[in-house]
């Protein structure tokens, strides 16, 4: 958990939601001081923050600062936000804080941890449900999924988590999304289709569980299938550039060729300054046999192309036209 903590963290180091998750860990550890230094800093990133507040408060309860913890739970009152058990905990965190100096030991009831049944402990379980900034597993899932193949590694752990996790929420299409990214991500094909379709089998208006499908199934070469999972897209959002110029693409291979120079003309509506779609039109117009036009398309996907491997497809097209009409 901390070394993918440690990941995330490099990529968003000023989020309060991974500094809060560090401190979570480091409660359940015990590592009290580091704990209270990452709550700190969530609150200082996030002054509103409950939850960082709570757990701060708990993790100097138990290194015995009752005057700071007390301090940390009147701010939180002053939030006017509901929190079960906090005036009880602040009631029983000055009774404590009161006690004579004789007094042999603090008492049990504001020791939080220990027993099930106290004031304190009863808030601690009532903190760790909502955890509201908390970074989502689908956040942690997809940071994960972006990462260099060298760190490919950190995907088994995560997954054997989420499969068990799958396993007691079966009816929950996030899961099954980040299940199917997971998958992707290493290399199981078939895995991540049949989690996709699932989560879209439970929520067909899950857009990104759709769209990943979709890409899927074009990188795939599956182009019929990901040509029905267009038309779903198309029926529920206003596609971007890239989707259109891969919908062109996937027309072209189907030589549904009408549709696939239109579709190229939609994406250059939206930019015309993007270059994929000025290459697929140049191929859509050379197959229908428009030489000319399509030069025309790759010149202008030479002027607009920045990725190498735009401009040497352009090239290649082009010299390939250009040989054929010597």
């Amino acid at each position: 958990a901390h070394q993918l903590i440690s990941t995330v963290e490099g990529q968003h180091p000023h989020d309060p939601a991974v500094h809060y998750a560090r401190g979570a860990i480091l409660l359940e550890q015990k590592d009290l001081q580091k704990a209270a230094v990452a709550f700190k800093y969530v609150l200082s990133l996030a002054p509103d923050q409950k939850e960082a507040g709570i757990s701060l408060a708990l993790a100097l309860v138990e290194m015995n600062d009752l005057p700071q913890a007390i301090d940390i739970f009147g701010k939180i009152r002053e939030m006017n936000v509901r929190v079960p058990h906090l005036d009880e905990a602040i009631a029983s965190l000055k009774a404590a804080y009161n006690l004579p100096q004789e007094h042999p030991k603090p008492l049990d009831g504001f020791r939080p941890f220990f027993r099930a049944e106290t004031v304190l402990e009863l808030l601690k379980r009532e903190v760790k449900r909502p955890l509201h900034i908390a970074p989502d597993l689908g956040d942690m899932v997809a940071i994960i999924a972006n990462l260099n193949e060298d760190d490919c590694a950190l995907c088994e752990p995560i997954l054997s988590y989420l499969q068990d996790y799958v396993a007691q929420h079966p009816d929950y299409p996030d899961l099954y999304h980040s299940l199917g990214q997971l998958n992707i991500r290493l290399g199981q094909h078939a895995a991540a289709e049949k989690a996709y379709r699932t989560a879209l089998l439970l929520n067909p208006d899950y857009l990104s569980a759709r769209m990943n499908l979709f890409q899927m199934l074009k990188e795939a070469g599956r182009d019929s299938e990901a040509l029905l999972e267009a038309h779903e897209i198309m029926g529920r959002v206003a596609p971007a550039p890239n989707f259109y110029a891969d919908l062109s693409e996937i027309c072209l291979n189907l030589g549904q060729v009408e549709q696939a120079l239109d579709y190229a003309g939609k994406a250059l509506k939206i930019n015309p300054h993007y270059a994929t779609a000025y290459l697929v039109q140049a191929r859509t117009l050379e197959r229908m046999g428009q030489d000319e036009g399509a030069l025309i398309a790759v010149e202008r996907c030479l002027t607009e192309a920045t990725a190498p491997e735009v401009r040497e497809a352009a090239l290649a097209l082009r010299e390939g036209i250009v040989n054929r009409k010597k």
